[in-house]
């Protein structure tokens, strides 16, 4: 915004890369019991690059490579619900088989000479993103308000759902006393035989 403000000749595009299959792994400080990986779906480096080059020859506010604008939206919607599923989904598959390497072999502690622009990601890597090359054509735009409509829909209903049972536990709760009590509050030839076992239409005996 200054930059605009101040009649910069230049922009500024936020590129938001998703999972990418770079040494970052590697050159990485790894606390954990075993190799980081890449939890898919994985695109390669040259996706980020286009994306990058794009935004210089036509100017973008930010754009997502790979499929994280879903991640991110509904992270607005639902942020409970989207780090649980994270949680659930992405903690489990971030360990590798791979036995970890040396603590101190990151670039944190001393320089890599690791220059490889791929790292060693074993599974299969996308070589084009199609999210990011329909966001860059502005085919996503109906798309991405119809689909919001739809989740921010189907949340309302859930919640809606879910205020209506809460509702009827609450109305539960509060009927089961009065119903434990009628048994004793009633008369016992007005009882129902499903109540306390008299007659439905029995009554009081009056011989001695």
């Amino acid at each position: 915004m200054e930059l605009e403000a101040g009649g910069a000749p230049i922009s500024v595009t936020l590129v938001k890369p998703g999972l990418i299959d770079t040494p970052f792994p590697l050159n990485a400080r790894n606390c954990l019991d075993a190799e980081p990986q890449h939890v898919p779906p994985v695109y390669a480096p040259e996706t980020v690059a286009r994306a990058i080059l794009h935004a210089a020859e036509q100017p973008m506010r930010d754009v997502f490579v790979g499929g994280g604008k879903g991640t991110a939206a509904f992270g607005q919607l639902a942020p409970g619900a989207t780090d649980r599923a994270m949680r659930g989904f992405v903690i489990p598959r971030t360990k590798s088989q791979k036995p970890p390497l040396p603590r101190a072999a990151n670039v944190l502690a001393r320089p890599s000479e690791r220059l490889a622009e791929r790292g060693d990601y074993p599974g299969h890597v996308q070589e084009t993103s199609v999210y990011t090359g329909a966001a860059q054509k502005g085919m996503l735009r109906g798309a991405l308000l119809v689909s919001t409509g739809l989740a921010g829909w189907a949340l309302w209903r859930v919640a809606r759902k879910e205020r209506q049972q809460r509702k009827a536990r609450e109305c539960c709760s509060l009927a089961l006393p009065l119903i434990a009590c009628a048994p004793a509050l009633t008369p016992r030839w007005s009882r129902p035989q499903h109540l306390c076992g008299w007659p439905e239409y029995s009554t009081r005996s009056t011989t001695r």
